[in-house]
């Protein structure tokens, strides 16, 4: 890029329109003040813009009041009342305009305005003093985008020094504090009406014959933007364009022309993708658009027609650099899905892209969604794989119901986690097994059909929280039981021992420290809490401290 000339940049800037200040006026018509002042119900309103005082009260029926909605009967305008002699501060409102224009010979501009209205009090002593006027629309300009056949270039305005600050690789850290800068998915509530952006009629028409011509901004926006526009884009529901503007979309388009490629093919999911800042790693130097995407030409032809994914796309550039052919019933079957390459690179360890395509739609069947049997079959095939299965065997990479088979293996999966997961207590805490031998008649106590005992190993506290669904069998628990901090104890009904119930943690001291069933609950809550009193009362404190390997002084025991 040749270096850029500010000074002839600035020579070549046009003026803004005649009516660029009027139509930034209009644009506030809702946010106008209308002051009032007099005594009792009689009290004369004064529109500061046209300067048309009218006397309302008893025969108008209208009377003012601070804060309500106002509107002047002669020019029309429509704002809010304030009384004139309780306030000197004026009433200030702000917006931001966007207007686009030729530059140069075939360059065009983009000009960002912030438009400030100031309307104060008719009877305020900077006005009655002529200070000051009731009524002042100030323009600032705070920022320029050039785009030129050469290239582009960003120039800001910053409010705090009031000099140039100008960039061509991106946005200035130092605009942090400018209001334009706030993240524009925060636009809600009472602050909505600063994230607005208005856009300067005739924008596209500005656009004949320069060098954003080709922006595909028309088949964005429509033939004439809106004249208040925010995000996202109108056509496209695209969660990555929340904070996609114009500028953003203008700047994105000058610094890769070749975005221009994808919206004529109708590939604009990836445009859009691009816009956004998602990292699609394109081909600069592709002399074609396939070597452009990294696709081949076939695949190209394609995409024009489906307009795919991001996903699919990946998948499409997998196929050139793993010399794959898809065939179109294949390409449209792994777009619906959702699959990403990296799926499609596992599914074809034990199959091919066209055995894997016919498979998901015969288990996804005319009522079926596709995207969660792909989820399902990739689930399951992973599951089959781990658990060293014959992956060479038609029968268990095709089966026959999948939904059945996959929920065997969902099964199997938890039961050989569970075990590895006991097993492995096992070796870390052998003292609990140890521990039972001598505490197993120390804790046993048996009343109205409960029973209460003793964990007898790890594996046992680690079943009790697989099935009960809490956090018992943590290492934090089996931790402590065996290093006899506390004690892990069971109840169970004493027809069913063997059937997880209920839960208990106890100290030395013989404290209850909690008690818990299945997901975290109190079943039986009444019934549960006198059986562990009627517990703590029968309790040897000394055989319990013994076993605990601790000293118990006479004022610990516990209150029951």
């Amino acid at each position: 890029m040749k270096e850029w000339d500010w000074e002839k940049a600035h020579s070549l800037v046009p003026d803004l329109p005649a009516d660029f200040r009027e139509y930034a006026l209009e644009l506030f018509d809702g946010y106008h003040t209308l002051y009032y002042h007099g005594r009792g119900v009689n009290q004369t309103v004064i529109c500061p813009v046209c300067r048309h005082a009218e006397r309302y009260g008893s025969r108008t029926r209208i009377y003012p009041k601070s804060g309500e909605r106002a509107l002047c009967i002669s020019c029309g305008r429509r704002g809010k009342y304030r009384h004139a002699l309780r306030t000197e501060r004026p009433s200030v409102n702000e917006i931001y305009i966007f207007i686009g224009q030729k530059y140069g010979e075939k360059g065009f501009i983009l000009r960002g305005f912030k438009a400030t209205l100031i309307e104060r009090s008719p009877l305020s002593k900077q006005v009655q003093y002529k200070d000051e006027e009731p009524f002042e629309i100030r323009l600032s300009e705070h920022r320029r985008l050039y785009i030129t056949r050469d290239g582009y270039e960003k120039e800001y305005n910053d409010p705090k020094w009031e000099t140039l600050h100008r960039t061509a690789s991106g946005y200035a850290t130092a605009w942090a504090e400018d209001e334009f800068s706030i993240h524009w998915g925060a636009a809600y509530g009472d602050n909505y009406k600063k994230f607005i952006i208005h856009l300067y009629p005739g924008i596209i028409e500005e656009m004949k014959g320069t060098a954003a011509e080709y922006s595909m901004m028309q088949s964005l926006y429509g033939p004439e933007p809106q004249a208040e526009y925010y995000l996202p884009i109108p056509k496209f529901s695209y969660a990555g364009c929340v904070n996609l503007t114009i500028w953003d979309f203008l700047a994105s388009y000058a610094k890769d022309r070749k975005l221009e490629i994808l919206f004529k093919c109708g590939l604009t999911n990836l445009a859009i993708s691009k816009l956004a800042g998602e990292p699609l790693h394109y081909n600069w130097r592709g002399k074609t658009p396939w070597d452009y995407l990294k696709v081949t030409k076939e695949r190209f032809k394609w995409m024009c027609k489906h307009n795919p994914s991001t996903r699919m796309l990946e998948i499409c550039r997998y196929e050139r650099k793993h010399g794959l052919r898809l065939d179109e019933e294949s390409c449209n079957t792994f777009g619906a899905s959702g699959m990403t390459a990296a799926e499609l690179g596992y599914y074809i360890r034990f199959m091919s892209p066209k055995q894997l395509s016919n498979r998901l739609l015969k288990y996804t069947g005319k009522k079926g969604d596709l995207r969660q049997i792909h989820i399902t079959y990739r689930d399951y095939l992973h599951m089959r794989e781990a658990l060293e299965y014959n992956m060479n065997d038609s029968i268990i990479v095709y089966p026959r119901n999948l939904r059945e088979e996959h929920d065997k293996m969902v099964i199997e999966q938890n039961a050989n986690e569970a075990a590895k997961r006991q097993k492995e207590a096992e070796k870390r805490f052998r003292k609990i097994r140890e521990r039972f031998k001598g505490a197993a008649g120390v804790y046993m106590f048996e009343e109205k059909g409960l029973m209460i005992r003793i964990a007898k190993n790890a594996s046992e506290i680690v079943e009790e929280g697989r099935q009960l669904h809490h956090c018992v069998g943590g290492d934090t628990y089996l931790k402590r039981h065996a290093d006899r901090k506390s004690a892990i104890l069971f109840i169970r009904h004493a027809k069913d021992p063997t059937v997880p119930y209920i839960t208990v943690e106890i100290a030395p001291t013989g404290e209850i420290k909690q008690w818990y069933g299945i997901h975290d609950t109190k079943p039986d809550k009444k019934k549960i809490e006198k059986f562990l009193k009627d517990y703590q009362k029968q309790l040897d404190l000394k055989a319990l401290a013994k076993e605990a390997k601790v000293k118990i002084c006479a004022t610990e025991r516990v209150a029951v």
